[in-house]
């Protein structure tokens, strides 16, 4: 039984949970599964795809979309049952569903450390648009505070300054910068920052939270000051609070940004997996 829906009860929360866990302990490797989808810019989407085998939840496909145009599609399969086209059923169904509802760009999300998942992957995509880094910073953390910058937490009254810092950081981008912005300004499981030169705003992240993990967003620094060392002091502030409270902080990082890179390395972060992003070729279901 296959069952669409936009967001999960409880119950499948707890199925989906399950599911995602086991198959992470058999593969060694993340299921990249995005948990939360309140950041989908469409938020009357349909962002989960369910397949249940009696009565027990044995794959699904999840979307993750904070942009309109692009989708990000992740398939999980528990392992006694591959091999026998649920998976390639799951994303037929979502891609399907993903175009008809207007998106024009479809990512196959798969981690580089799974082999059935980048196999999967392979016979699916035409190349690999992109890859994300995901760093765990080394600790202990040590480090003289910021000098220049200033740093408070934000809320949602600072969402234009917010919105100011990404756009000049970010450039044009087809998200919708308002209502992702806002999101991450109220979930309660994220908490924004600004950085301040004086009183003007220069730099922006927010960090999500899950127990004693803490993990570095949406990092931003007003284009006309990067690299004079701004978001260096700006994250050591960051990491300075968040070691107290948190053991394990992490971050994913494009790899098309080699120079955030850099920076998070010299701050102590390592290379922890490498997430592919798979152009997905939709010829291969003709």
């Amino acid at each position: 039984m296959y069952q669409f829906t936009a967001v999960l009860t409880d119950d499948q929360h707890k199925e989906v949970t399950t599911l995602v866990q086991e198959i992470e302990s058999q593969d060694g490797a993340s299921a990249c599964v995005q948990m939360e989808h309140s950041l989908n810019a469409d938020q009357e989407m349909t962002s989960w795809l369910l397949a249940y085998e009696d009565g027990v939840l044995v794959g699904l496909a999840s979307v993750f979309a904070p942009s309109r145009q692009e989708a990000e599609i992740s398939i999980c399969v528990r392992p006694s049952a591959r091999r026998k086209g649920l998976g390639s059923r799951l994303l037929a169904d979502m891609a399907a569903y993903l175009k008809d509802r207007g998106y024009t760009c479809l990512l196959l999300v798969s981690d580089r450390g799974a082999e059935a998942g980048s196999l999967f992957a392979g016979a699916y995509s035409t190349e690999i648009q992109h890859t994300e880094l995901s760093m765990e910073l080394s600790l202990p953390f040590t480090a003289p505070k910021p000098a220049r910058v200033s740093i408070r937490k934000a809320t949602l009254a600072d969402l234009p300054d917010v919105k100011a810092v990404c756009t000049s950081a970010y450039g044009e981008d087809d998200r919708d910068f308002d209502g992702f912005l806002t999101h991450c300004l109220t979930l309660p499981d994220r908490q924004g920052y600004l950085g301040f030169l004086g009183e003007e705003p220069v730099a922006a992240c927010f960090i999500g939270k899950s127990g004693d993990y803490a993990s570095i967003n949406t990092v931003a620094v007003r284009s006309d000051l990067q690299g004079q060392g701004i978001g260096r002091e700006f994250l050591t502030g960051i990491l300075l609070e968040l070691v107290h409270n948190h053991a394990t902080i992490g971050l994913e990082v494009d790899s098309t940004n080699p120079p955030a890179q850099a920076l998070y390395r010299r701050l102590g972060f390592r290379d922890k997996r490498a997430v592919d992003y798979h152009i997905l070729d939709e010829r291969a279901f003709l």
